[in-house]
């Protein structure tokens, strides 16, 4: 008999919580107002992808300088978005101070 009574009144709790959400679960997707700010960030001192000039990206890792890897050759740091890429890029003349020369 006891056994009875909890099941009834467990159903009953059950049919309360259904008939006081009715409505307001929906199935649809509620984004949130409130945005954090990305701890990732990237910025690159001189614009993107640019041989020419010496720059150096700065992100959350620390900074990382346009460099020369040898005479002809320069690593070319740069953001996409907020990730930090390195590339290699052949220098036509020379590669000095971390760009491509044009002398």
């Amino acid at each position: 008999m006891k056994k009875m009574v909890f099941v009834v009144l467990g159903l009953l709790a059950v049919a309360l919580v259904v008939l006081n959400l009715e409505g307001k679960i929906t199935g649809k997707v509620v984004e949130s107002p409130y945005k954090p700010a990305s701890p990732y960030t990237c910025k690159d001192s001189d614009g993107g992808r640019n041989p020419e000039v010496q720059g150096t990206v700065t992100n959350v890792l620390g900074s990382f300088p346009d460099t020369c890897r040898n005479e002809r050759t320069l690593f070319e740091h740069t953001c996409k978005g907020n990730v930090h890429r390195k590339e290699t890029v052949p220098c036509p003349v020379r590669c000095r101070d971390g760009a491509c020369a044009s002398y």
